[in-house]
C-alpha cells in the first residue's frame, strides 16, 4: 500500500525498515483518532490484527461505490485527514496522505537512483492506481479490476493479455522491446 518500506539485508535473510520513509509518512498521522472516527460507520469492518500496520487501518466494506466519499467526507467534519483507497470492492484501507504506491515507489527509485525508463511497476486494483500513474512503464495485468484504467491518466499504462505474474512478465518484455526499438515507452 506504501506504507511500509523495507529493504533486503546483505545476509539476504533479513529485512531493514526505511526509517526515513515511515517518518515522512507519519507527520500529521491521527491513527488512534482516525479508528476512533470510522467506528462511526457501520458499514465498515475492521480486518484482523495482522493487517493493520502502524501507517495503514485497513477494513472489509459492502462495496458500496460511494463509501470512499463520504469516508472522506465524515473524516475532515472530524478535522482529519487520511488517504482512502478502495479495491477489489470490499478492502478499504486509511493511509497518511503522503503515502501511496505511487509515492514509496518514487522515494526508493531516487534513493537507488534508477532511472524511469528502467523501472517497471505493475498492478491489478485500485490500491495500485497511483502506482501506475506515476511510473513510465506501468503496467494492469489481464485480471485487473476495480475500473483500474479508467480515465486519461493512466492511458500511458500496458495492458498484459495475460493474468498475474505471466502478466507481468508480458509487460516488463514489452516495454523492453520498445526501448531497444529505440522507441518511447
Amino acid at each position: 500500500m506504501g506504507s511500509e518500506i523495507y529493504y533486503r539485508d546483505p545476509n539476504g535473510v533479513t529485512y531493514q525498515q526505511d526509517a526515513e520513509w515511515s517518518a515522512r509518512i507519519d507527520r500529521c498521522w491521527q491513527q488512534e483518532a482516525l479508528e476512533q472516527a470510522l467506528r462511526d460507520l457501520t458499514e465498515l469492518t475492521p480486518q484482523g490484527s495482522l493487517e493493520q500496520r502502524r501507517h495503514k487501518l485497513s477494513y472489509f466494506s459492502d462495496g458500496d461505490p460511494t463509501l470512499i466519499a463520504r469516508i472522506q467526507t465524515h473524516l475532515k467534519k472530524r478535522g482529519l485527514a487520511g488517504t482512502v483507497i478502495q479495491s477489489h470492492s470490499r478492502y478499504v484501507d486509511i493511509l497518511p496522505v503522503e503515502a501511496s504506491k505511487g509515492q514509496a515507489v518514487e522515494h526508493v527509485r531516487k534513493r537507488l537512483h534508477i532511472d524511469p525508463q528502467s523501472l517497471y511497476v505493475a498492478g491489478d486494483s485500485g490500491n495500485d492506481l497511483d502506482m501506475l500513474r506515476s511510473a513510465p512503464c506501468s503496467i494492469a495485468v489481464a485480471n485487473h479490476c476495480d475500473g483500474l484504467l479508467d480515465g486519461p491518466e493512466v492511458a500511458h499504462v500496458y495492458t498484459a493479455r495475460a493474468r498475474h505474474a505471466m502478466g507481468v512478465i508480458e509487460g516488463v518484455q514489452h516495454f523492453q522491446r520498445r526501448q531497444k526499438m529505440g522507441g518511447a515507452a
